[in-house]
């Protein structure tokens, strides 16, 4: 028959044991977590990369316009350009904003 310290020790290294297993498959589960994070912080800065220098050709396009660069326009057709010039310019602010990009 098993002494009771022989018991206790048993008892506390199972426990040990199971405490440190836990704690490793957290450690592997919060390292997934991260990476996917990264990886979605990643390809969100792409994206948004991206939406700012479509954004920016639409800006500078807009801007031609106004500045009648291609040619004379009518005041309703002004109107619309500055528009599209104004949202645009919205829009990238709100994606620097929303990304802490400094860049246009």
């Amino acid at each position: 028959m098993p002494t009771p310290i022989f018991l206790l020790l048993s008892g506390s290294l199972l426990f040990i044991t199971t405490v440190l297993l836990m704690v490793l498959m957290q450690e592997r589960k919060n390292g997934q977590l991260l990476r996917d994070l990264r990886d979605r912080e990643a390809r969100f800065d792409l994206i948004s990369f991206q939406m700012r220098e479509l954004l920016t050709i639409v800006r500078w396009n807009s801007e031609m316009l106004i500045g009648h660069e291609f040619g004379k326009l009518e005041v309703s057709q002004l109107e619309i350009a500055e528009k599209i010039d104004t949202a645009v310019r919205d829009a990238v602010t709100l994606l620097q904003n929303y990304t802490g990009s400094g860049r246009k």
